[in-house]
C-alpha cells in the first residue's frame, strides 16, 4: 500500500511538472514589425515633349494690299516642334501688317497653363542694301508694332519697348489632348513715318511657356 501511494506521488508530480513546463514555454511571444515604410514612384516627364506646334499649321495673312509673305516659316522637327523660325513678310508702306498663326497641340493627359509671353528684345531695323543711309529710318521704325496673341493673353513691342504678359490665374490653358493657335501681327500703321529705300525689321524671338500648375 505504502509503495503504491509512492508511485501516485511520483506520477502526480510529473505531470505537474510537464504541465508547469508547457505553461512555460507558451508564456514567450515574439513580435516583429515594419514601421515608417515608403516607395516613391518617379515621375517621368510626358508633359514638355508633347506641347509644340502641330506640323502643316503655319499660316500668314495680309491686311495690306501691298504686302507680301516670303515665308510663313516652319518649325524645326516633326517629332518635336518647339520652335519657330523664319517667317520673312514684307510691309511696302503705312496702313500694311500681316498677321502669321500657328496651332500649339498638348498631346500630354495634363492642362496645359499658359503662364508666360516673353519677346525677348525691341524691334530692331536696318537698311536692306547693306551700309545704305535712309532718311526716316529711326522714326520709321519706331512707329511699327510687334503683337503677339495667344486666348486672352497678350505681348507686345515696338523698337523702344517691350511689354511681356505674365499669366498666374491660368485663364489661358490647353486641355488635355487639346489645341489653340498662338500668332503674332506686325503692323505698319497708316500715318507712320516713311523712309527713301527698304528696310528690314528684326522681330526678336518669341517664347510660350506652359506649366501643368495653374
Amino acid at each position: 500500500m505504502e509503495k503504491n501511494r509512492y508511485k501516485v506521488v511520483a506520477v502526480l508530480s510529473l505531470v505537474i511538472a510537464v504541465v508547469a513546463l508547457s505553461v512555460g514555454f507558451a508564456s514567450y511571444t515574439a513580435t516583429l514589425n515594419i514601421e515608417n515604410a515608403s516607395a516613391t514612384a518617379t515621375a517621368s516627364d510626358t508633359f514638355s515633349p508633347n506641347v509644340q506646334y502641330q506640323q502643316g499649321s503655319l499660316t500668314c495673312v495680309k491686311t495690306g494690299t501691298q504686302t507680301s509673305v516670303s515665308s510663313e516659316g516652319e518649325l524645326n522637327d516633326v517629332s518635336h516642334a518647339t520652335v519657330w523660325r523664319n517667317a520673312a513678310v514684307t510691309l511696302s508702306g503705312p496702313g500694311d501688317s500681316v498677321t502669321c498663326t500657328a496651332t500649339v497641340e498638348n498631346n500630354s493627359t495634363f492642362v496645359a497653363y499658359l503662364k508666360a509671353i516673353t519677346i525677348a528684345s525691341p524691334l530692331t531695323c536696318a537698311p536692306v542694301t547693306q551700309n545704305a543711309t535712309l532718311q526716316n529710318l529711326t522714326d520709321a521704325c519706331g512707329d511699327i508694332d510687334l503683337t503677339v496673341n495667344e486666348g486672352t493673353a497678350s505681348a507686345t513691342a515696338d523698337s523702344s519697348a517691350v511689354s511681356n504678359a505674365t499669366i498666374n490665374d491660368g485663364s489661358v490653358s490647353i486641355a488635355a489632348s487639346g489645341s489653340q493657335d498662338v500668332s503674332f501681327t506686325i503692323a505698319y500703321p497708316a500715318g507712320s513715318h516713311v523712309t527713301d529705300g527698304d528696310f528690314k525689321v528684326t522681330i526678336p524671338t518669341i517664347t510660350f511657356r506652359y506649366e501643368t500648375v495653374r
